[in-house]
Formats: structure tokens, sequence, C-alpha cells
């Protein structure tokens, strides 16, 4: 009878509860407030830059695109506070009264959804996930559900805001996994090519459905699947040519699909040595499209030493350094030292060498500013 009416509450609150309650609410020091192993919302307002992504909108640059769009106040505008600080974008019948004035920048409930529903009782041992789930709390999991939690806004840039002066967004899971503060639990490491192949797989499919409502980006969609069409899952799952609608459908699938799949080492060693094979087609092509090639596989690159572990990570850290240099500009960038770098990397992974001097790490950054 109890779980019976544990399962009636819960329903009735998912129904009628949706609204925003704040990360105050989550931040006592009895919930996630409190000391380590609970101290989510310290972690998230101290360490994690999603809690400043407000003062973006504040900044001289922002200010400057603002003018170019015509829209005022950054701050102000919902075309730009959607991502940057969703909650101000809601209604306010969305936002619990006792929230007197809505959360600045990501909080929690950007993420895990709107807690009114689920805040009393989700720590409850008697409450399973997918009764949480049922009353509004987003499930997180999966890869695949991190992965659409998070491309909405790391992903889908109008052309009106790229006209602007916004920077181009990358967007790749494994990495921010990786190196963002965790307030979650650990990552683990070893998987580092499923966070990189699904989430690479949802910017596909964002990017058709961008195509298919008349922004184009066609050098970035080749881009994604020239890397993913490389992978045992893409060449099975995806088209070779880009129809939008299609492509999106499969890209989706191959998400999917990428989520459900367990790595160890020698998958992810054999994917790396392919990766490493595609550096002569960086080298070789046009120069736009060699930049948008070095744009998708020096995250890949990245990722699979990442799940080969930390002693990969450290020998290979000066070379990841350059790939990232090398990437930032497509006005600088030298295809035939990208592809160099690319074979400086694979023999670091292979063989226990140390890493670069400093002072080649140094020549590095002149070369590849």
């Amino acid at each position: 009878m109890r779980i019976l009416l544990a399962l009636v509450t819960l329903t009735l609150t998912a129904a009628a509860a949706d609204r925003f309650t704040g990360w105050q609410s989550c931040a006592t020091s009895g919930c996630h407030g409190g000391g380590k192993g609970d101290d989510q919302v310290l972690t998230w307002k101290k360490l994690d830059p999603h809690s400043r992504a407000y003062g973006i909108l504040i900044a001289e640059r922002s200010k400057r695109m603002a003018e170019a769009l015509g829209i005022g106040d950054a701050a102000k505008s919902a075309q730009c506070t959607v991502c940057h600080s969703p909650m101000q974008s809601a209604a306010p019948e969305k936002i619990v009264p006792s929230l007197k004035y809505p959360n600045l920048g990501v909080s929690c409930e950007t993420c895990h959804n709107p807690a009114e529903g689920w805040l009393r009782f989700h720590t409850r041992p008697d409450i399973t996930h997918a009764q949480r789930v049922a009353a509004g709390l987003r499930d997180l999991d999966s890869t695949y559900q991190r992965a659409n939690s998070c491309v909405g806004c790391h992903a889908n840039l109008s052309a009106e805001l790229a006209k602007a002066g916004h920077p181009t967004l990358r967007f790749e899971l494994a990495r921010q996994l990786a190196e963002l503060p965790p307030h979650w639990k650990d990552f683990d490491a070893t998987q580092s090519a499923n966070a990189w192949l699904t989430s690479q797989a949802t910017l596909l499919r964002e990017l058709a459905w961008q195509a298919e409502k008349g922004n184009a980006q066609t050098e970035r969609i080749d881009a994604l699947q020239w890397i993913l069409r490389d992978t045992p899952l893409g060449a099975d799952l995806l088209p070779a040519d880009r129809a939008p609608r299609p492509l999106r459908a499969a890209a989706d699938r191959l998400a999917k699909a990428a989520s459900a799949t367990r790595w160890n080492e020698r998958k992810t060693k054999a994917q790396f040595a392919r990766f490493v094979e595609l550096a002569p087609q960086v080298r070789d092509a046009a120069a736009p499209v060699a930049f948008s090639r070095a744009e998708v596989l020096t995250p890949a690159l990245r990722a699979m030493v990442f799940g080969l572990g930390p002693s990969a990570m450290e020998k290979t850290k000066s070379s990841l350094a350059s790939l990232d240099l090398a990437i930032r500009s497509q006005a600088i960038f030298d295809p035939k030292r990208y592809a160099e770098t690319v074979t400086e990397l694979a023999n670091a992974v292979r063989n226990p060498v140390p890493a670069k001097s400093e002072s080649a790490v140094s020549k590095d950054k002149r070369i590849l500013p």
C-alpha cells in the first residue's frame, strides 16, 4: 500500500509541479551543499564554468554582438539568455514564488529539469530512479541522454549569431566529462570513445536539423560524416550523401547505438590507429576542407588517448596541445605540420618516450599561435 501511495503521489506531483526552485533549494548542508561527497553545489559555484555563463553576456564582445543584432542588452535578450542564463527566459509562472530572482548562469535545473516535482524525495532510498524520472527529473544515466541534454546549446548556432561574431561552437562530450570539475559519479575514462562517438553523432544530427531549416553548414557536416563513417558503427549506419532529413535520422540511430556500446583497450587502440591514418586526408585536402577535417579529427584522437589511460595522456600531452593550437584559426592552419604532429602523437602512444621539452612546446606556440 505504501508503494502504491508513493506512485500515486509521484504521478500527481509530476503532473502538477514543474516549476524551477533555484540552486538555493539544493544547497543546504544536508543535501548538495555539504562536505565531500555532498558538495555538488559548491563544486558548481566555485569551479564549473557553467555557473559563470551569464557573465559572458555582460562582456564587451557580447555588447558588440548585441549591437550588431539590434537586440539591445544581451543579458536581457532571450536570444542569448536561452543558453547563457536559461531561467531568465522562463515564464514567471514557471518559477516558485519563494525564488525572488531567477538564477543567473546555467544552474542545476538547466540540466536536471525543474525540481519542484521531485526535489523533496529524490534522495530517498525507497524511491527508484524510474520514479524520479516519472516525477520530472531528467534521466542522465546514458551517454545518449547526457549528449542530448548538452547539445542544444553547445551545437545550435544560428547564422545570424555567427554573422554577428559569436564564436564557433564545438561540442565533444568526452573532453567535457574528463576535464570539467565533476559533481557526478566519476566518469569512466575507458569509455571516452563511447562519449566521443555518441556526442559527435548527436552533433551531426543537430547540424542536419539546421540544414533542414536552411542553415546548411556544409563543410562541418561533410567533416563529421567523413570521420564518423571511419568507425565501424558509422560505416554501417550513416549514409554517404548529406540529404538533411535521412541524415538526421541516421545520425540519431548512430548516437543511440554508440551510447550502448562498451569499449575496451583493444578496440580503442584499433580506432586510434584508424584515425591516425586519416592525417594524410587532412594534409592533402583543399584549405577549407582540410581545416574542417582537422577540427573533428583532433577531438577524436584526444578521446581515444583518454580511453587508453593516464600514461598515454601524459606521454601525448605536448602533441595534443599542438593539435589544439593548430585548429585555433583557419588563417594560420598548416595542414602539413598538422599531419606531422598526428604522426608524433601516434609515436608517443606507441613508444615509452618522454614528453616534448618546454622549448619545443614554446616553438610550437610560436608557429601556431
